[in-house]
């Protein structure tokens, strides 16, 4: 006998470990964007002190300023 009432997946065994294990990975691959991200930010640094200080303000102004324009557009999602 089946029963495809979606309330069943509530004390289905095998439902509940399908949804942790999409959480888990979801989890996971969200952990690698951010380490990878702050990599990336990390490069950018890097390179900022290959700069000549006079550049490295122009640098870190465009910088902001797009930093400044992701923030708003975040916030008109």
């Amino acid at each position: 006998m089946g029963y495809f009432n979606p309330i069943y997946g509530i004390f289905n065994e095998v439902s509940i470990r399908e949804q942790m294990c999409q959480q888990q990975q979801f989890h996971n691959s969200q952990i690698i964007k951010t380490f990878e991200c702050v990599h990336k930010l990390e490069d950018f640094l890097k390179s900022a002190d290959e700069l000549a200080p006079q550049y490295r303000d122009i640098a870190t102004v465009q910088c902001l300023i797009l930093i400044d324009e992701y923030v708003k557009r975040q916030r008109t999602m």
